[in-house]
């Protein structure tokens, strides 16, 4: 189930229920959220890992950009936010999956990185700019 809840599922006018784009969004954006909160030591963050914009600490702290994306895309934003904004974050939740991948990965490669980066570019090559 995703983040949303049953609130990305639309009832068509024929009665078949259809994925908002919204909705699909915050389902893509699920897995790199899962990788970040592994990735990203909070223990030792005076913050509890709610990045500061204006704290010199996270600017410069080595999970800063993981940390950022985190507070900025939280659950209760992504319900509010506008799609550009969920585009923007899904290319950048891309270019870390891909970062984090350790060895080189074939094009038919069946691990979870590999299929969501996958399904996240083909959403984002579909998508009009």
């Amino acid at each position: 189930m995703s983040l949303l809840g049953r609130g990305d599922v639309v009832t068509t006018q024929s009665g078949s229920h259809s994925r908002t784009i919204t909705g699909y969004l915050a389902h893509l954006l699920e897995h790199p959220r899962w990788l970040m909160e592994c990735d990203i030591d909070f223990t030792q963050c005076p913050y509890h890992g709610h990045y500061e914009n204006f704290v010199a600490e996270c600017e410069t702290c080595i999970y800063g950009e993981g940390c950022k994306w985190l507070s900025s895309y939280t659950i209760s934003a992504i319900k509010e936010a506008p799609l550009t904004d969920l585009v923007d974050a899904l290319e950048s939740a891309v270019d870390y999956v891909a970062g984090r991948q350790q060895d080189e990965h074939q094009a038919d490669c069946v691990c979870d990185n590999c299929k969501w980066l996958r399904k996240s570019r083909q959403f984002l090559r579909s998508f009009p700019e």
